[in-house]
């Protein structure tokens, strides 16, 4: 892949492009289970790769964090707006063919 939108096969933060820290799901434990919280889908909850690392072993009281009201999954778009916007925002992303291939695809989902 280019390097306009490095990627490391293990995460490695000095070679991964910030996008992947901050919109890359990810699953976290709302009371972390070093503070005897339990593996459970009631203690659940999901975030951004970079929140996940901010908030490490923290309760979200400590931070001063309240989690967001659930949302309808079909109000969501999975980012495909955002994505469609940053793209357009630099277009010599697209000479990447990966990130043209789903720029295509993107841009026909968000315009229907």
């Amino acid at each position: 892949m280019s390097n306009l939108f490095s990627y490391h096969a293990h995460w490695k933060m000095k070679k991964c492009h910030n996008a992947y820290g901050e919109y890359v799901p990810t699953v976290d434990h709302i009371y972390p289970i070093s503070l005897g919280g339990t593996d459970s889908e009631d203690n659940w909850t999901t975030t951004s790769m970079l929140h996940n690392s901010i908030k490490s072993n923290w309760i979200l009281e400590q931070l001063n964090w309240k989690p967001h009201e659930i949302g309808k999954l079909e109000d969501w778009d999975g980012l495909t707006a955002l994505f469609v916007k940053l793209v357009e925002a630099n277009p010599s992303l697209l000479e990447d063919p990966y990130i043209k291939k789903w720029y295509k695809l993107s841009k026909y989902r968000h315009d229907r």
